[in-house]
């Protein structure tokens, strides 16, 4: 009816701030007193805001002694339940997931994380675009949850700052990656896999590909067993040195002989070949990092055309 007054204490956006100018303006509406806006804080030059008919205070629904009681009772509901049961709602660094869906896919989180993680760490230059491709089993398992997993894996190494699941994927987006996820059905030498496919703008100019993929056996038994498309049985942990190489006689034995010079001790290598005298992947499991003078030397070995270390945390 006419002259009637309006009060909004409820959401920002449920009334339309321009009709509700000109309604004040015919007569229509009388007054408004509003503590909610679409956009907070609002502009203190909206001619809403400046009207004389309009009061405005700061949204103070939640301030009250009630509404602070029920805002810790919730909180404390909130920590009993994570810390008891296991389950974590609410929280600004964690999915939303109770304990027994987190239980079942924490391999698979730490083997995204970790490939994610080796990633960066072997890649060129600037990271452009990332699909994650899911397979057999993994499929069971929360793929967003997955996909954040691979992203902080990749960010922890790109950013100095805190990363963690929830935010990870946001700093990809600010860096301007595109993240994509697909799923693939039908047969391979494994009964699940995660598929990391990382786009690069490399250093001497242009775009590469770099791809990884890892499973996990049994229960909990994490392998990284594709790089690049060459087949490999990697435990995903410790300091790993990748070296793309030609297939000739005695290269094996010069990268040796050379990280045995830096006292650099082998535990487990993994070889692999695209076709006799081709191309070739070794990956060395070391006992300790390499320096950057070790790994000068390796790329001056006259077979060996590439060598990436990498660090993956236990």
């Amino acid at each position: 009816r006419k002259s009637v007054r309006i009060i909004n204490c409820a959401r920002g956006g449920i009334i339309d701030d321009d009709a509700l100018v000109e309604a004040l303006d015919s007569g229509q509406v009388a007054g408004a007193a509003l503590d909610v806006f679409a956009a907070e804080p609002p502009d203190m030059d909206a001619p809403l805001i400046q009207h004389p008919n309009v009061i405005v205070t700061p949204h103070l629904g939640a301030s009250t002694s009630e509404a602070q009681q029920l805002v810790a009772e919730q909180i404390g509901q909130l920590v009993s339940d994570a810390l008891v049961n296991g389950n974590i709602r609410n929280a600004v660094n964690m999915f939303p997931i109770d304990k027994p869906t987190y239980d079942r896919a924490r391999p698979f989180i730490e083997l995204a994380e970790k490939l994610g993680a080796l990633q960066a760490q072997i890649i060129d230059g600037q990271p452009l675009s990332l699909t994650v491709e899911y397979y057999g089993d993994a499929l069971e398992h929360p793929t967003g949850l997955l996909t954040s997993a691979v992203l902080m894996g990749l960010m922890r190494e790109l950013e100095s700052g805190t990363v963690n699941l929830v935010n990870a994927p946001v700093l990809a987006q600010e860096r301007g990656i595109r993240v994509d996820e697909t799923r693939t059905t039908g047969s391979d030498d494994y009964s699940n896999l995660v598929t990391v496919r990382l786009d690069f703008e490399s250093g001497a100019g242009g775009t590469q590909t770099r791809a990884l993929a890892g499973s996990v056996f049994g229960e909990d038994s994490q392998r990284i067993v594709r790089i690049d498309g060459y087949s490999c049985d990697l435990i995903p942990e410790g300091h790993m040195l990748v070296i793309w190489n030609t297939d000739v006689p005695g290269v094996i034995g010069e990268v040796a002989t050379a990280l045995g010079a830096h006292n650099v001790n082998i535990g487990f290598g993994s070889y692999a070949r695209e076709k006799r005298g081709g191309m070739a992947l070794t990956v060395y499991v070391l006992d300790s990092e390499v320096d950057v003078g070790t790994l000068e030397h390796l790329e001056n070995l006259p077979n060996v055309q590439r060598v990436k270390y990498a660090h993956l945390k236990r």
